[in-house]
Protein backbone atom coordinates (compact mmCIF):
# COMPACT_ATOMS: atom_id res chain seq x y z
CA UNK A 1 0.00 0.00 0.00
CA UNK A 2 1.38 3.37 -1.06
CA UNK A 3 1.62 6.06 1.55
CA UNK A 4 0.19 9.43 0.66
CA UNK A 5 2.96 11.91 0.21
CA UNK A 6 2.45 15.10 2.14
CA UNK A 7 3.24 18.17 0.10
CA UNK A 8 4.45 21.05 2.20
CA UNK A 9 2.96 24.28 0.98
CA UNK A 10 5.27 27.28 0.84
CA UNK A 11 4.22 30.02 3.27
CA UNK A 12 3.22 33.19 1.48
CA UNK A 13 3.50 36.62 3.13
CA UNK A 14 1.37 39.56 2.02
CA UNK A 15 2.47 43.19 2.22
CA UNK A 16 1.14 46.65 1.70
CA UNK A 17 3.77 48.40 -0.38
CA UNK A 18 4.23 51.95 -1.63
CA UNK A 19 5.59 51.97 -5.20
CA UNK A 20 7.88 54.78 -6.40
CA UNK A 21 5.28 55.58 -9.04
CA UNK A 22 2.62 58.23 -9.49
CA UNK A 23 0.00 56.55 -7.26
CA UNK A 24 -1.30 57.62 -3.87
CA UNK A 25 -2.59 54.32 -2.46
CA UNK A 26 -0.76 51.39 -0.90
CA UNK A 27 -0.83 48.28 -3.10
CA UNK A 28 -0.84 44.61 -2.02
CA UNK A 29 1.92 42.24 -3.19
CA UNK A 30 3.07 38.80 -2.00
CA UNK A 31 6.44 37.29 -1.13
CA UNK A 32 7.80 33.93 0.01
CA UNK A 33 10.23 35.78 2.27
CA UNK A 34 9.47 37.75 5.42
CA UNK A 35 10.53 41.33 4.72
CA UNK A 36 11.09 44.01 7.37
CA UNK A 37 9.38 47.41 7.31
CA UNK A 38 10.86 49.80 4.74
CA UNK A 39 12.62 47.13 2.65
CA UNK A 40 13.52 48.48 -0.79
CA UNK A 41 11.98 46.16 -3.37
CA UNK A 42 10.94 46.10 -7.01
CA UNK A 43 7.41 45.36 -8.19
CA UNK A 44 5.56 45.14 -11.49
CA UNK A 45 2.94 47.83 -11.91
CA UNK A 46 1.06 48.30 -15.18
CA UNK A 47 3.64 46.20 -17.02
CA UNK A 48 6.57 48.22 -15.72
CA UNK A 49 9.11 47.31 -13.04
CA UNK A 50 9.47 50.08 -10.44
CA UNK A 51 11.05 50.49 -7.03
CA UNK A 52 9.00 50.61 -3.88
CA UNK A 53 9.17 49.87 -0.16
CA UNK A 54 7.27 47.55 2.17
CA UNK A 55 4.95 49.18 4.70
CA UNK A 56 2.95 46.54 6.51
CA UNK A 57 2.69 42.75 6.73
CA UNK A 58 -1.02 41.81 6.40
CA UNK A 59 -3.09 38.62 6.47
CA UNK A 60 -4.11 36.95 3.21
CA UNK A 61 -6.76 39.09 1.47
CA UNK A 62 -10.16 37.35 1.11
CA UNK A 63 -12.85 37.61 -1.55
CA UNK A 64 -10.75 39.36 -4.17
CA UNK A 65 -11.35 39.10 -7.92
CA UNK A 66 -7.71 39.53 -9.03
CA UNK A 67 -4.43 37.69 -8.57
CA UNK A 68 -1.83 39.22 -6.26
CA UNK A 69 1.51 39.79 -7.98
CA UNK A 70 4.74 38.69 -6.31
CA UNK A 71 7.37 41.12 -5.10
CA UNK A 72 10.55 41.09 -7.18
CA UNK A 73 12.99 40.86 -4.31
CA UNK A 74 16.27 42.71 -4.28
CA UNK A 75 19.50 41.85 -2.52
CA UNK A 76 19.62 45.30 -0.99
CA UNK A 77 19.87 45.45 2.79
CA UNK A 78 19.11 49.17 2.87
CA UNK A 79 15.76 50.22 4.30
CA UNK A 80 13.66 53.36 4.14
CA UNK A 81 13.18 54.49 7.73
CA UNK A 82 9.80 55.01 9.36
CA UNK A 83 10.60 58.73 9.74
CA UNK A 84 11.12 59.06 5.98
CA UNK A 85 7.74 57.37 5.34
CA UNK A 86 6.09 59.83 7.77
CA UNK A 87 7.80 62.70 5.95
CA UNK A 88 6.58 61.35 2.58
CA UNK A 89 2.99 61.21 3.91
CA UNK A 90 3.18 64.79 5.20
CA UNK A 91 4.98 66.12 2.11
CA UNK A 92 2.45 64.64 -0.32
CA UNK A 93 -0.52 65.91 1.73
CA UNK A 94 0.88 69.45 2.07
CA UNK A 95 2.19 69.84 -1.49
CA UNK A 96 -0.70 68.01 -3.21
CA UNK A 97 1.45 65.34 -4.86
CA UNK A 98 1.03 61.56 -4.77
CA UNK A 99 2.86 59.60 -2.07
CA UNK A 100 4.39 57.28 -4.67
CA UNK A 101 5.82 60.16 -6.69
CA UNK A 102 7.30 61.63 -3.51
CA UNK A 103 8.95 58.26 -2.72
CA UNK A 104 10.44 58.33 -6.23
CA UNK A 105 12.45 61.41 -5.20
CA UNK A 106 14.12 59.23 -2.53
CA UNK A 107 14.55 56.27 -4.93
CA UNK A 108 15.59 57.98 -8.19
CA UNK A 109 17.15 55.27 -10.42
CA UNK A 110 19.15 52.01 -10.57
CA UNK A 111 22.50 53.74 -10.93
CA UNK A 112 22.05 55.51 -7.61
CA UNK A 113 20.18 52.87 -5.59
CA UNK A 114 22.12 49.67 -6.39
CA UNK A 115 25.19 49.33 -4.10
CA UNK A 116 28.58 49.26 -5.82
CA UNK A 117 31.34 46.99 -4.57
CA UNK A 118 35.06 47.73 -4.68
CA UNK A 119 37.82 45.14 -4.30
CA UNK A 120 40.38 45.86 -1.57
CA UNK A 121 43.57 44.00 -0.76
CA UNK A 122 44.47 43.00 2.80
CA UNK A 123 47.17 40.85 4.37
CA UNK A 124 46.71 37.13 5.00
CA UNK A 125 48.28 36.95 8.48
CA UNK A 126 48.72 33.18 8.39
CA UNK A 127 50.90 33.17 5.26
CA UNK A 128 52.66 36.53 5.40
CA UNK A 129 54.46 36.04 8.75
CA UNK A 130 57.04 33.63 7.32
CA UNK A 131 58.07 36.14 4.62
CA UNK A 132 58.29 39.39 6.59
CA UNK A 133 62.09 39.45 6.33
CA UNK A 134 61.51 40.63 2.75
CA UNK A 135 61.69 44.46 3.04
CA UNK A 136 59.18 45.08 0.25
CA UNK A 137 56.65 42.70 1.76
CA UNK A 138 57.28 44.17 5.21
CA UNK A 139 56.47 47.68 3.86
CA UNK A 140 53.32 46.39 2.16
CA UNK A 141 52.25 44.62 5.36
CA UNK A 142 52.57 47.87 7.34
CA UNK A 143 50.51 49.75 4.75
CA UNK A 144 47.69 47.21 4.61
CA UNK A 145 47.54 46.77 8.38
CA UNK A 146 46.65 50.46 8.69
CA UNK A 147 43.82 50.09 6.16
CA UNK A 148 42.98 47.86 3.14
CA UNK A 149 43.81 49.44 -0.24
CA UNK A 150 42.75 48.86 -3.83
CA UNK A 151 45.01 47.42 -6.52
CA UNK A 152 45.19 50.83 -8.21
CA UNK A 153 46.14 52.60 -4.96
CA UNK A 154 49.06 50.19 -4.46
CA UNK A 155 50.24 50.69 -8.05
CA UNK A 156 50.47 54.43 -7.32
CA UNK A 157 52.64 53.58 -4.30
CA UNK A 158 55.24 52.01 -6.65
CA UNK A 159 54.25 48.35 -6.23
CA UNK A 160 54.33 46.69 -9.67
CA UNK A 161 51.44 44.82 -11.23
CA UNK A 162 53.63 41.72 -11.57
CA UNK A 163 54.63 41.78 -7.88
CA UNK A 164 51.05 42.23 -6.62
CA UNK A 165 49.71 39.43 -8.83
CA UNK A 166 52.55 37.17 -7.62
CA UNK A 167 51.82 37.61 -3.89
CA UNK A 168 48.08 37.35 -4.60
CA UNK A 169 48.72 33.96 -6.21
CA UNK A 170 50.82 32.96 -3.19
CA UNK A 171 47.88 34.10 -0.98
CA UNK A 172 50.11 36.40 1.08
CA UNK A 173 47.53 39.08 0.39
CA UNK A 174 43.85 38.40 -0.29
CA UNK A 175 40.98 40.24 -1.93
CA UNK A 176 37.97 41.55 -0.02
CA UNK A 177 34.89 43.22 -1.54
CA UNK A 178 33.41 46.20 0.29
CA UNK A 179 30.58 48.65 -0.37
CA UNK A 180 31.75 51.92 -1.90
CA UNK A 181 30.98 54.42 0.86
CA UNK A 182 32.15 57.72 2.26
CA UNK A 183 33.02 58.34 5.87
CA UNK A 184 34.81 61.16 7.61
CA UNK A 185 36.24 59.11 10.52
CA UNK A 186 39.86 59.70 9.50
CA UNK A 187 39.57 63.43 8.82
CA UNK A 188 38.63 64.67 12.29
CA UNK A 189 42.20 65.55 13.30
CA UNK A 190 42.57 67.90 10.31
CA UNK A 191 39.85 70.33 11.42
CA UNK A 192 41.24 73.82 12.16
CA UNK A 193 38.46 76.20 13.10
CA UNK A 194 39.03 79.94 13.16
CA UNK A 195 38.93 81.67 16.53
CA UNK A 196 35.52 83.25 17.12
CA UNK A 197 35.01 86.76 18.47
CA UNK A 198 32.86 87.37 21.56
CA UNK A 199 29.71 88.05 19.50
CA UNK A 200 30.08 84.80 17.55
CA UNK A 201 30.83 82.84 20.75
CA UNK A 202 27.65 84.22 22.33
CA UNK A 203 25.53 83.03 19.35
CA UNK A 204 27.32 79.65 19.25
CA UNK A 205 26.67 78.98 22.96
CA UNK A 206 23.05 80.09 22.59
CA UNK A 207 22.49 77.65 19.70
CA UNK A 208 24.26 74.82 21.56
CA UNK A 209 22.02 75.37 24.58
CA UNK A 210 18.96 74.90 22.35
CA UNK A 211 20.34 71.74 20.68
CA UNK A 212 19.85 69.68 23.81
CA UNK A 213 17.41 66.82 24.12
CA UNK A 214 15.46 65.20 21.32
CA UNK A 215 13.15 67.99 20.21
CA UNK A 216 13.84 71.64 19.51
CA UNK A 217 12.27 74.53 17.68
CA UNK A 218 14.04 75.77 14.53
CA UNK A 219 16.81 78.27 15.32
CA UNK A 220 17.30 81.43 13.28
CA UNK A 221 20.89 82.71 13.15
CA UNK A 222 20.63 86.36 12.13
CA UNK A 223 23.62 88.60 11.43
CA UNK A 224 24.78 91.46 9.26
CA UNK A 225 26.77 90.68 6.10
CA UNK A 226 30.34 89.70 6.99
CA UNK A 227 29.58 88.99 10.65
CA UNK A 228 30.92 85.43 10.44
CA UNK A 229 27.70 83.38 10.62
CA UNK A 230 29.35 80.63 8.56
CA UNK A 231 32.16 80.28 11.10
CA UNK A 232 29.54 79.78 13.83
CA UNK A 233 27.77 76.92 12.08
CA UNK A 234 31.11 75.39 11.00
CA UNK A 235 31.67 74.85 14.73
CA UNK A 236 28.28 73.09 14.94
CA UNK A 237 29.26 70.86 12.00
CA UNK A 238 32.47 69.88 13.80
CA UNK A 239 30.56 69.06 17.01
CA UNK A 240 28.28 66.60 15.19
CA UNK A 241 31.06 65.07 13.09
CA UNK A 242 32.97 64.24 16.27
CA UNK A 243 30.04 62.11 17.46
CA UNK A 244 29.71 60.40 14.03
CA UNK A 245 26.49 62.09 12.89
CA UNK A 246 25.26 63.21 9.47
CA UNK A 247 24.99 66.90 8.54
CA UNK A 248 23.10 68.50 5.64
CA UNK A 249 23.84 72.07 4.51
CA UNK A 250 21.37 73.56 2.02
CA UNK A 251 22.49 76.28 -0.39
CA UNK A 252 20.04 78.04 -2.74
CA UNK A 253 22.11 77.72 -5.95
CA UNK A 254 24.87 75.58 -7.48
CA UNK A 255 26.80 78.78 -8.22
CA UNK A 256 27.29 79.46 -4.50
CA UNK A 257 28.60 75.96 -3.80
CA UNK A 258 32.13 76.35 -5.20
CA UNK A 259 33.03 79.29 -2.95
CA UNK A 260 31.43 77.57 0.06
CA UNK A 261 33.25 74.27 -0.63
CA UNK A 262 36.63 76.04 -0.87
CA UNK A 263 35.97 77.74 2.45
CA UNK A 264 34.94 74.42 4.01
CA UNK A 265 38.11 72.69 2.73
CA UNK A 266 40.27 75.44 4.16
CA UNK A 267 38.81 74.89 7.64
CA UNK A 268 38.13 71.13 7.72
CA UNK A 269 40.98 69.86 5.55
CA UNK A 270 38.67 67.78 3.32
CA UNK A 271 35.84 68.60 0.89
CA UNK A 272 32.16 68.07 1.75
CA UNK A 273 30.00 65.87 -0.47
CA UNK A 274 28.13 67.87 -3.10
CA UNK A 275 24.61 66.96 -4.25
CA UNK A 276 23.05 68.82 -7.16
CA UNK A 277 21.97 68.26 -10.77
CA UNK A 278 25.54 68.56 -12.12
CA UNK A 279 26.93 65.64 -10.05
CA UNK A 280 27.44 62.33 -11.92
CA UNK A 281 25.41 59.24 -10.96
CA UNK A 282 28.57 57.37 -9.91
CA UNK A 283 29.29 60.03 -7.27
CA UNK A 284 25.60 60.26 -6.31
CA UNK A 285 25.55 56.49 -5.74
CA UNK A 286 28.38 56.77 -3.20
CA UNK A 287 26.66 59.65 -1.39
CA UNK A 288 23.23 57.96 -1.42
CA UNK A 289 24.64 54.67 -0.06
CA UNK A 290 26.57 56.54 2.65
CA UNK A 291 23.44 58.48 3.66
CA UNK A 292 21.16 55.45 3.96
CA UNK A 293 23.79 53.42 5.86
CA UNK A 294 24.25 56.18 8.44
CA UNK A 295 27.90 57.01 7.66
CA UNK A 296 29.14 60.24 9.31
CA UNK A 297 29.16 62.67 6.36
CA UNK A 298 28.66 66.34 5.51
CA UNK A 299 26.51 66.94 2.42
CA UNK A 300 26.13 70.38 0.86
CA UNK A 301 23.38 70.55 -1.72
CA UNK A 302 20.61 72.42 -3.42
CA UNK A 303 16.92 71.86 -2.67
CA UNK A 304 16.81 68.27 -4.04
CA UNK A 305 19.18 67.10 -1.27
CA UNK A 306 16.29 67.07 1.22
CA UNK A 307 15.30 63.81 -0.52
CA UNK A 308 18.49 61.99 0.48
CA UNK A 309 17.63 58.97 2.68
CA UNK A 310 19.65 59.98 5.75
CA UNK A 311 19.34 57.45 8.56
CA UNK A 312 21.58 59.29 11.05
CA UNK A 313 20.82 62.97 10.33
CA UNK A 314 21.57 65.25 13.29
CA UNK A 315 21.27 68.78 11.91
CA UNK A 316 20.21 70.63 8.76
CA UNK A 317 21.61 74.11 8.12
CA UNK A 318 19.71 76.27 5.61
CA UNK A 319 22.05 79.05 4.46
CA UNK A 320 20.52 82.17 2.87
CA UNK A 321 17.12 80.85 3.94
CA UNK A 322 15.37 83.88 2.40
CA UNK A 323 16.46 83.02 -1.16
CA UNK A 324 13.59 82.32 -3.57
CA UNK A 325 15.65 79.58 -5.27
CA UNK A 326 14.56 77.22 -2.46
CA UNK A 327 11.12 77.25 -4.10
CA UNK A 328 10.67 74.70 -6.88
CA UNK A 329 7.90 75.56 -9.28
CA UNK A 330 7.97 72.72 -11.80
CA UNK A 331 7.06 69.03 -11.47
CA UNK A 332 6.75 68.93 -7.65
CA UNK A 333 6.08 72.40 -6.23
CA UNK A 334 7.60 72.87 -2.78
CA UNK A 335 9.81 75.10 -0.65
CA UNK A 336 12.95 73.21 0.42
CA UNK A 337 13.47 75.45 3.46
CA UNK A 338 10.01 74.64 4.83
CA UNK A 339 10.37 70.94 4.02
CA UNK A 340 13.73 70.83 5.83
CA UNK A 341 12.02 72.23 8.93
CA UNK A 342 9.29 69.58 8.77
CA UNK A 343 11.73 66.74 8.12
CA UNK A 344 13.80 67.83 11.13
CA UNK A 345 10.68 67.83 13.32
CA UNK A 346 9.62 64.35 12.18
CA UNK A 347 13.11 62.86 12.58
CA UNK A 348 13.84 64.55 15.94
CA UNK A 349 16.86 66.30 14.42
CA UNK A 350 17.68 70.02 14.46
CA UNK A 351 17.48 72.79 11.89
CA UNK A 352 19.31 76.14 11.83
CA UNK A 353 18.22 78.87 9.40
CA UNK A 354 20.88 81.42 8.47
CA UNK A 355 20.44 84.81 6.78
CA UNK A 356 21.34 88.50 6.95
CA UNK A 357 17.89 89.40 5.54
CA UNK A 358 15.24 86.97 6.84
CA UNK A 359 12.21 85.99 4.82
CA UNK A 360 8.85 87.33 6.01
CA UNK A 361 7.88 83.83 7.18
CA UNK A 362 11.02 83.45 9.30
CA UNK A 363 10.67 87.00 10.66
CA UNK A 364 7.07 86.28 11.71
CA UNK A 365 8.05 82.94 13.28
CA UNK A 366 10.84 84.34 15.44
CA UNK A 367 8.94 87.41 16.67
CA UNK A 368 6.03 85.10 17.69
CA UNK A 369 8.55 82.83 19.50
CA UNK A 370 7.97 79.81 17.22
CA UNK A 371 11.68 79.92 16.32
CA UNK A 372 14.61 80.52 18.62
CA UNK A 373 16.59 83.61 17.65
CA UNK A 374 20.17 84.81 17.95
CA UNK A 375 21.97 87.61 16.13
CA UNK A 376 25.49 88.90 15.42
CA UNK A 377 25.59 92.67 14.99
CA UNK A 378 29.34 93.21 14.55
CA UNK A 379 31.41 92.37 11.49
CA UNK A 380 34.08 89.69 11.81
CA UNK A 381 37.71 90.87 11.85
CA UNK A 382 38.74 94.41 10.90
CA UNK A 383 36.11 95.01 8.20
CA UNK A 384 33.59 97.79 8.86
CA UNK A 385 30.14 98.53 7.49
CA UNK A 386 29.87 101.18 4.75
CA UNK A 387 28.18 104.54 5.42
CA UNK A 388 24.70 104.69 3.91
CA UNK A 389 22.97 107.95 2.96
CA UNK A 390 19.31 108.24 1.94
CA UNK A 391 18.67 111.09 -0.50
CA UNK A 392 15.22 112.59 -1.17
CA UNK A 393 15.13 112.99 -4.96
CA UNK A 394 12.05 115.23 -4.73
CA UNK A 395 14.40 118.00 -3.62
CA UNK A 396 16.69 117.49 -6.63
CA UNK A 397 14.20 119.00 -9.11
CA UNK A 398 14.03 116.22 -11.71
CA UNK A 399 17.73 115.47 -11.88
CA UNK A 400 18.93 111.93 -12.65
CA UNK A 401 21.70 112.19 -10.03
CA UNK A 402 21.64 114.16 -6.80
CA UNK A 403 24.35 116.78 -6.24
CA UNK A 404 25.84 114.66 -3.44
CA UNK A 405 26.02 111.55 -5.66
CA UNK A 406 27.55 113.55 -8.53
CA UNK A 407 30.18 115.10 -6.23
CA UNK A 408 31.13 111.70 -4.77
CA UNK A 409 31.56 110.21 -8.29
CA UNK A 410 33.74 113.18 -9.35
CA UNK A 411 35.78 112.82 -6.14
CA UNK A 412 36.36 109.10 -6.78
CA UNK A 413 37.43 109.76 -10.37
CA UNK A 414 39.92 112.41 -9.25
CA UNK A 415 41.42 109.93 -6.75
CA UNK A 416 41.63 107.19 -9.40
CA UNK A 417 38.94 105.09 -7.66
CA UNK A 418 35.96 103.24 -9.10
CA UNK A 419 32.22 103.90 -8.67
CA UNK A 420 29.38 101.43 -9.25
CA UNK A 421 25.90 102.73 -10.11
CA UNK A 422 22.98 100.30 -9.70
CA UNK A 423 19.60 101.15 -11.25
CA UNK A 424 16.42 99.07 -11.14
CA UNK A 425 15.87 99.42 -14.90
CA UNK A 426 16.96 101.46 -17.90
CA UNK A 427 14.49 104.09 -19.06
CA UNK A 428 10.90 104.95 -18.16
CA UNK A 429 9.23 102.14 -20.12
CA UNK A 430 10.73 99.13 -21.97
CA UNK A 431 8.10 99.35 -24.70
CA UNK A 432 5.78 102.06 -26.09
CA UNK A 433 2.63 101.25 -28.06
CA UNK A 434 0.43 103.64 -30.05
CA UNK A 435 -3.02 103.72 -28.39
CA UNK A 436 -4.72 104.20 -31.79
CA UNK A 437 -3.13 101.57 -34.03
CA UNK A 438 -1.16 99.39 -31.57
CA UNK A 439 2.15 99.90 -33.41
CA UNK A 440 5.33 99.44 -31.36
CA UNK A 441 8.32 101.75 -31.59
CA UNK A 442 11.17 99.58 -32.94
CA UNK A 443 14.75 100.03 -34.03
CA UNK A 444 15.06 100.84 -37.77
CA UNK A 445 17.89 98.28 -38.19
CA UNK A 446 16.58 95.33 -36.10
CA UNK A 447 13.47 94.06 -34.27
CA UNK A 448 14.42 95.28 -30.78
CA UNK A 449 11.79 97.52 -29.13
CA UNK A 450 12.94 101.05 -28.31
CA UNK A 451 13.07 102.04 -24.62
CA UNK A 452 11.26 105.24 -23.69
CA UNK A 453 13.23 107.74 -21.58
CA UNK A 454 11.63 110.82 -20.06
Amino acid sequence: MLKKESIKKEKIFYYKILPAYNVDEDLIYSSETRLPYGSIIRVNIRGKEVYGCTLENISEPKNISFSIKPIIELKIKNKITENIIKFIDWFSMYNLVSRGYTLKQFLPNDKIINPRKETFLKVNKKKIQESLQDNKLHTLNNLLEKKPRTFQQLLKLNFTKYYLNKILKEEKIIEEKKDVLYNFYNFKKKIKLKKLNKHQIKSYHYIKSKLQGKKSRPIFLDGITGSGKTEVYFRLIKDYLLINKQILVLLPEIGLAEQWVNRFKEVFGFPPLQWNSSILNKEKNKIWQSAIKGQPIVVVGTRSSIFLPFSNLAITIVDEENDISYKQEEKIIYNARDMAIVRAKISDSFVVLVSATPSLETYKNYITKKFYYTTIRKRFGKSVLPDIHLIDMKKEKGKIFSEKTKNEIIKNLSLGKQSLILINRRGYAPISICIKCGAKQKCNKCDVNLVLHK
